[in-house]
């Protein structure tokens, strides 16, 4: 197995909410790694549980935001560990909503395409 790009522990924050209205919840914990940025296939860990996840990590607000497959709870101010393991896209700029909801939904289906040849 490949070594992961980026292990990052983190307290789960508040955030934009925009995801939520898109239909894919994130958590969202810092980070600093001047290095890393666009969209990766992930792991989260929730204490001893494990979840897939497709993470966008936003250089500018300096922010993984993590959407968790097969998962709906709130985790905020809870301790997660999100760990990158293969860069799918470079960041992304958008100008409307729509925009946004069909990368993420590209995205996604590229997460679980990669999960799937594992």
């Amino acid at each position: 197995m490949k070594k992961p790009l980026l292990v990052q522990n983190g307290k789960v924050e508040r955030g934009t909410a925009l995801a939520r209205e898109t239909g894919y919840p994130t958590v969202n914990i810092r980070f600093a790694a001047p290095d890393i940025s666009g969209t990766f296939a992930g792991q989260v860990m929730v204490g001893d549980t494990e979840y897939r996840a497709a993470v966008y990590a936003d250089q500018e607000r300096q922010v993984l935001e993590a959407h968790l497959f097969d998962f709906s709870g709130d985790l905020y101010g809870r301790q997660v560990t999100i760990v990158l393991l293969e860069k799918l896209a470079e960041a992304q700029g958008f100008h409307s909503t729509y925009g946004e909801r069909s990368f993420i939904d590209w995205a996604v289906a590229e997460v679980r395409k990669y999960f799937n040849r594992k």
